[in-house]
C-alpha cells in the first residue's frame, strides 16, 4: 500500500504531474509552475504514509483518546507546516515566521510512542503553534480591516 500511495501521487510531482499539467493546461498556465505549487500545497500527501507507520493511533488503532490526539496533532501540524510552505495565512508571512511554523510544525505531529519524551513535545508544540497560527490569522485580518477603512 505504501508502493501505491506513493504512485498515485505521481499525479502532482513533476516530470509525470499528469493532473497539474492538465490543470495548467485549462487554466493556460505554465505546467512547471503549476506543478511546484501543486507540491507546496500537497506536501502533507507525502508525509502521510510516513505518520501511519509512526503512529498506529493515526490507523485508528488504540484507544479513543490516543485516536483523538493523534488526529488533532496530525491535523494541527500540517496546518502549520502548510501555512510554512506556502506562507500565506490571510496575508504574507515573513520568512522568519515561516522557518518557524514549519518546524514546530513538523514537531507537532505525533511520529512516536505515546509514552515518551516525544509526547511532552508534540503537546508542547500544538499549543504553540495553535497561539502563532491563531495570532497571524488576527494580524491579517486587521491588516484587512485597516485597509477597508
Amino acid at each position: 500500500l505504501f508502493i501505491l500511495y506513493f504512485g498515485m501521487m505521481s499525479m502532482i510531482t513533476p516530470p509525470v504531474a499528469l493532473a497539474s499539467i492538465a490543470a495548467a493546461s485549462i487554466s493556460k498556465a505554465h505546467a512547471f509552475e503549476t506543478s511546484l505549487a501543486s507540491m507546496k500545497i500537497g506536501w502533507a500527501s507525502y508525509a502521510i504514509p510516513f505518520a501511519f507507520v509512526m503512529s498506529p493511533a493515526l490507523l485508528m488503532q488504540g484507544n479513543w483518546v490516543e485516536i483523538l490526539r493523534s488526529v488533532a496533532l496530525m491535523l494541527i501540524g500540517i496546518s502549520g507546516v502548510t501555512v510554512g510552505v506556502v506562507g500565506y495565512l490571510g496575508s504574507s508571512i515573513q520568512r522568519p515566521m515561516r522557518v518557524a511554523l514549519i518546524l514546530v510544525g513538523l514537531c507537532a505531529m505525533p511520529l512516536g510512542a505515546a509514552h515518551t519524551a516525544w509526547f511532552v513535545v508534540n503537546q508542547f508544540c500544538a499549543l504553540i503553534l495553535g497561539l502563532g497560527l491563531f495570532l497571524q490569522l488576527r494580524r491579517s485580518r486587521q491588516k484587512i480591516a485597516a485597509n477597508s477603512l
